[in-house]
């Protein structure tokens, strides 16, 4: 994905700020239709376990995509550095 934005901005002039805030708002969208269950039907529920901290295991059930984060918001997007630049692969393409 990093590589991908790179390329985009570098071949599109997308600046990182623009990628940023479609960023923020695709994934404001993604949140939002996950908590209103408009995804509901397209996720199979996966049974897995997990230490309870007793040294027993927990059963639990994946029903939701976690990808999307719901209080997801502008002040995190942009502060992490560009991925590839730094090793010279940004360009490649």
């Amino acid at each position: 994905m990093g590589h991908t934005a790179e390329v985009v901005a570098t071949r599109y002039e997308v600046s990182r700020e623009e990628q940023d805030r479609w960023a923020v708002i695709s994934n404001q969208r993604a949140a939002a239709a996950n908590e209103s269950g408009a995804f509901k039907d397209q996720i199979v529920p996966v049974e897995a376990w997990r230490p309870n901290g007793n040294g027993e295991r927990e059963t639990f059930t994946f029903a939701v995509d976690e990808g999307p984060a719901s209080r997801h918001h502008r002040g995190g997007a942009g502060q992490a550095a560009t991925s590839l630049q730094h090793y010279g692969l940004g360009h490649r393409w």
